[in-house]
């Protein structure tokens, strides 16, 4: 499907499995439109709340005028080339052990390519903290740097 991404290469394990295989989820990644960027956090916890995406930005062109959708674990940004600023992408997570489980993905996508950035290990005493906050990336122009 010519909108949405493959990225079944992406979870496919090195032998194959039938059994393995029949456990994997495989989401759709649909393509962000010409000058947007998508950030998803994709988690099997998907009934909890526990990680809140935003973004932060320096745009003199103010809050009120930035193109933004925010869903649950979900961001998206368009007309990023046409801004001034430099948006930075932050997560705010409440719950940093349903965070860390190795199955959740992070993938942020733009018009022709998608990636995967690795969850960050946090210090054993952060696992106590109530709140976690994880900087993700920032981006100017149509590229992105993490």
């Amino acid at each position: 499907m010519d909108n949405y991404f493959d990225i079944s290469e992406e979870y496919g394990p090195d032998t194959l499995d039938i059994q393995f295989l029949n456990k994997m989820k495989f989401p759709l990644i649909k393509r962000p439109g010409h000058d947007e960027y998508h950030f998803r956090f994709l988690t099997d916890h998907e009934e909890e709340e526990f990680i809140k995406l935003d973004a932060i930005t320096n745009d003199r062109q103010g809050e009120e005028n930035l193109k933004i959708e925010r869903k649950k674990n979900f961001l998206g940004l368009k007309h990023v080339a046409r801004r001034n600023g430099i948006y930075r992408i932050v997560a705010t997570i409440t719950n940093p052990e349903l965070f860390l489980n190795p199955e959740n993905k992070f993938i942020i996508s733009g018009p022709e390519d998608y990636g995967m950035i690795d969850i960050p290990l946090l210090p054993e005493d952060m696992l106590e903290a109530k709140t976690v906050y994880w900087d993700i990336v920032f981006i100017s122009g149509n590229s992105y740097i993490h």
